[in-house]
């Protein structure tokens, strides 16, 4: 699904409201909209904003960047008597090394994928991917141990995820929870381990759009 902006004017209101709250390189994109927009003559002049460097915690932009570009996932392996063990819970989240253009900003996204992993407590890790015959460098973050866990839910319960990641997440923080008493070594709590596993991400496949009610009128 894509949303496209086509009216000049709801453009301008675009720029308007975003500026100032960008955080990666594609500032560069959004300075250059502003530069068209205040040369067009048509609007009210706007200052292009530098990069938003308040803490990462304080607001929703993680949430967004999380909304977009993240995933949970619930791994496990069975024992002999149909048991859950070595239960995995990841949040991933992965962005490219380097900005697509030229840019008098910095283009690599090394500073904000490590501002991320500093208040998660993790390491960035740098992959190098190669899909067909191009090759795809980047860096990713793995939220797994629970005080990292435990950080990500307290966000998130703060700034709440808005699309249908929002239903994998519930799912996700249900087996944190399962993992936390422990009882994923049960029957009941396997099946039910076993069920938001398969009900999770590209497998979703009832979907409940009631966490946006609260923001209708916005």
């Amino acid at each position: 699904m894509v949303l496209s902006i086509q009216s000049l004017a709801a453009v301008y209101a675009f720029a308007t409201l975003v500026n100032g709250k960008f955080r990666t390189p594609k500032v560069e994109a959004l300075h250059r909209l502003i530069i068209w927009l205040n040369q067009s003559g048509k609007f009210p002049f706007i200052e292009a904003l530098p990069l938003d460097t308040s803490p990462l915690n304080t607001n929703a932009w993680l949430a967004g960047l999380l909304d977009a570009d993240s995933n949970f996932l619930i791994t496990f392996l069975l024992n002999t008597n149909g048991l859950a063990y070595d239960v995995d819970l990841t949040m991933r989240l992965s962005q490219r090394q380097e900005y697509h253009r030229p840019s008098i900003f910095n283009t690599s996204y090394l500073a904000i994928m490590s501002a991320i992993g500093v208040i998660f407590g993790i390491n960035v890790i740098e992959y190098v991917r190669i899909r067909n015959v191009t090759t795809e460098s980047g860096y990713l973050l793995r939220v797994k141990s629970l005080v990292s866990r435990l950080f990500l839910i307290n966000y998130l319960d703060n700034y709440p995820l808005l699309s249908s990641k929002y239903l994998d997440y519930l799912d996700w923080r249900t087996a944190h929870d399962l993992v936390g008493s422990k009882s994923y070594r049960t029957i009941d709590g396997t099946t039910q381990l076993m069920r938001l596993k398969n009900s999770m991400n590209t497998k979703r496949t009832e979907f409940d759009w009631s966490h946006l009610d609260k923001y209708q009128g916005f």
